[in-house]
């Protein structure tokens, strides 16, 4: 398994000062990697081969330009760099066996020329002495490699521009440094940062730079910037080559006590208007999502009945503004509503009385009209004074049968005309009489 070291419970520093990244924020390893048990640390190499690692000259000319790359950069007349510089860890804690080896990768840039032996990788194995590789005269890039004399545990390496036996000003890049075949991380991941959420503020979590480094907000890889979140618990990981570097678990908390809740429950997430039914208010009809008429709370209705459509079927009659629906046949039938009216006496209601109520029998059967030709129900449309009526008649009430069971009713006219041409028969009848009686007694005698 492919094994990636670097440290664990501290900032990677430039040797003579310099630069220290933040620190990781717990000490548990990431998948495929071997931590630290301690930190890079600054490093003065001293006169050659005296040096001893952790003596510390601050020094802001070196830096490190990734996870696995480090400058180590010397001015003539710096007092900064008179001796050089370098990078050193402490106690990687590598188990390594005898002919293993350290490898690390060297370039010279910006003009850069040392001496002999100015340009090495140091190690420390066990009790044993350091023991060092320095890059050839002359080379300006190449690969130094170090064969480890003896079986035991690496603590130190240190990665060394040394200047104090002479050399030219410049900068030497080291880069992908191992260990017994396991790579070793300068630098380790920045950690990301969370804003808590406030009442009037989501949380949200910072994502840094990567230098090198890709993160992935709860498996979804995500760039450096801010991300809004809702309160919750969030995993965060720093891959490098594809494997999990390191992982935080950061948590956003919603607050408490925030106004507005009408819920009961301060959470801070409730941030709708309160419209006053929940607690005491008026009621404003909204929560349905539509206005209100007043007819569902009890008020009263207003406007135009729309034909009664609350209980499903057809009202008849013009609507009082009410909201009652008196029962009566709808003023517009279609010509099969017959049967309709059968079983209904609302219609003889004096507001429909077109119809001679004394003229229905014991089944509200419709058997005279008085006005055909005002028939609001356009039961007798064709004014011929037919209207319509059950297909039997029970034989009680007003009506003795006559003229029933054809489906028809009698001709009775047109109803208030047919009264007055009874009358003027009968004043005729009455008259010719009268002239008659009048004749015989102005007869003379003889």
């Amino acid at each position: 398994m492919r094994k990636i070291i670097c440290a664990a419970a501290g900032a990677v520093a430039l040797a003579v000062g310099g630069l220290a990244p933040a620190a990781f924020a717990e000490e548990v390893p990431g998948e495929g990697f071997i931590f630290a048990e301690s930190p890079w640390e600054t490093l003065d190499t001293g006169p050659w081969p005296g040096w001893e690692p952790g003596l510390e000259d601050p020094s802001e000319l070196s830096t490190f330009t990734g996870p696995r790359s480090v400058e180590l950069t010397w001015a003539e007349g710096n007092p900064e760099s008179d001796l050089g510089t370098s990078a050193e860890t402490t106690d990687l804690g590598v188990a390594v066996n005898a002919t293993d080896e350290i490898v690390v990768g060297y370039e010279l840039i910006d003009g850069a020329s040392p001496a002999a032996t100015a340009v090495r990788v140091f190690a420390q194995v066990d009790d044993e002495p350091i023991v060092f590789a320095a890059a050839p005269v002359g080379d300006d890039s190449g690969t130094l490699v170090l064969e480890l004399p003896t079986t035991g545990t690496v603590g130190h390496v240190g990665l060394v521009y040394d200047t104090s036996n002479g050399g030219v000003e410049g900068t030497v890049r080291f880069s992908d440094l191992s260990v017994a075949g396991e790579s070793v991380l300068f630098v380790p991941p920045a950690d990301p940062t969370l804003k808590q959420p406030t009442c009037t503020e989501s949380g949200s979590i910072t994502i840094p730079e990567g230098a090198g480094y890709a993160y992935e907000v709860d498996g979804m890889p995500v760039d450096a910037g801010g991300y809004a979140r809702a309160p919750g618990d969030y995993v965060v990981t720093a891959k490098f080559t594809g494997l999990v570097a390191y992982t935080w678990t950061l948590t956003l908390t919603a607050p408490t006590g925030c106004q507005g809740d009408d819920d009961g429950a301060e959470d801070g997430t409730d941030d709708g208007t309160d419209d006053g039914a929940e607690d005491g208010g008026s009621d404003d009809g909204a929560e349905d999502g539509g206005s209100d008429d007043g007819a569902e709370d009890g008020g009263a209705e207003a406007g135009t009945d729309d034909g009664g459509t609350e209980d499903g079927g057809a009202e008849a009659g013009a609507d009082d503004g009410s909201g009652d629906d008196d029962g009566s046949p709808s003023p517009t039938p279609s010509a099969d509503d017959c049967d309709a009216y059968v079983d209904s006496a609302a219609w003889c209601d004096p507001a429909h009385g077109d119809y001679d109520c004394s003229e229905i029998d014991d089944a509200h059967t419709p058997v005279q009209l008085v006005d055909a030709g005002t028939d609001p129900f356009l039961l007798d449309s064709d004014d011929d004074g037919v209207g319509c009526e059950g297909p039997d008649d029970d034989g009680t009430g007003d009506d003795d049968g006559t003229g029933d069971d054809d489906g028809n009713l009698p001709d009775t006219g047109s109803g208030a005309g047919s009264t007055l041409l009874w009358a003027g028969i009968a004043l005729l009848v009455l008259g010719g009489a009268a002239a008659l009686v009048a004749r015989h007694r102005t007869r003379p005698a003889g």
